[in-house]
């Protein structure tokens, strides 16, 4: 659930407790420090999971590795709750204006981000198929699987852009615009040094162990995804306003829209460009972003 600053939560509304509408309320409350401090634990007790069972030997299954983020999450997710328990105790009790008596009365407003949510799932089992179609799968499914996790660190750090505009746009627009312009050309200069020897050899061939064939296709897919970066704080831009104005059905039709396109171009990759392998998949995604904003656009 996501709350606008200024508005409360009536409190004869029953909702299911979770964590993202703890979330929510201790950024509406702008304390955020919060959520950095539990992710700060989270990583602490992540990488001391990892060191402890390294030194164990068991590190023969993969569910390993769900175990320690299962682990993450759940002391992330503790201090959240907490913290925002106790801001949810200070909110008024009612407001005269509230108009939202039931959790029914809700569903027009969550209904479509679910639907978004729910589309946008199809789309790496997708990528994943097409790249198993490629001339060379394996090194296809490698790169972008080294690919995306550095992509990752730079989409996480922009997935809450959405907050920002919720809660600012309306009173600072200006800096809110400035902030996002100056995200959607810091992250794909910096993904772009990624992809080069100079910069990027320390993380891709030291850090990551890439070598041959594998480094250079890396590089390569890191050069393709730098127009993914560049475009999503402008879809979490598109994202928030909608919700901002309450009306998040062109964000279901905006995901839908790009997800189509996007699954139509795997298809078309693989039938005519089989040997652009890993490529595909950064192709397929840059495009989808451009999707989204065009569709908001128009």
């Amino acid at each position: 659930m996501y709350v606008r600053g200024g508005d409360c939560i009536d409190h004869r509304l029953e909702y299911r407790v979770d964590a993202r509408r703890q979330s929510s309320l201790i950024i509406n409350k702008h304390r955020t420090a919060w959520m950095t401090f539990s992710s700060s634990i989270r990583i602490i007790v992540m990488l001391i999971a990892s060191w402890f069972l390294i030194h164990a030997g068991w590190t023969n299954d993969g569910r390993v590795g769900a175990a320690i983020f299962i682990a993450g999450i759940l002391i992330e997710l503790v201090v959240t709750f907490l913290e925002g328990r106790v801001l949810k105790r200070k909110l008024p009790p009612d407001n005269a204006e509230q108009t939202i008596h039931h959790a029914k009365h809700l569903l027009p407003f969550y209904l479509p981000l679910l639907y978004s949510a729910l589309v946008l799932v199809i789309l790496n089992p997708s990528i994943q198929a097409a790249l198993n179609n490629t001339t060379d799968p394996l090194l296809a499914v490698a790169s972008f699987s080294v690919a995306l996790q550095i992509l990752n660190l730079f989409v996480w750090f922009c997935s809450s852009l959405h907050q920002i505009v919720i809660q600012f746009y309306t009173s600072k627009r200006r800096e809110v615009l400035i902030f996002l312009s100056f995200l959607s050309i810091l992250s794909p200069l910096l993904l772009l040094l990624l992809s080069f020897g100079f910069a990027g050899d320390p993380v891709l061939r030291n850090v990551l162990g890439l070598e041959g064939e594998l480094l250079l296709e890396t590089r390569g897919l890191l050069r393709i995804l730098a127009v993914y970066v560049a475009f999503y704080p402008w879809v979490e831009y598109f994202i928030g306003r909608s919700i901002l104005i309450g009306n998040t059905k062109p964000i279901f039709i905006g995901r839908l829209f790009s997800v189509s396109f996007a699954i139509l171009a795997l298809i078309l990759c693989i039938c005519f460009f089989p040997g652009l392998d890993g490529n595909v998949a950064g192709i397929v995604m840059a495009v989808s972003d451009e999707c989204i904003i065009l569709k908001k656009l128009t």
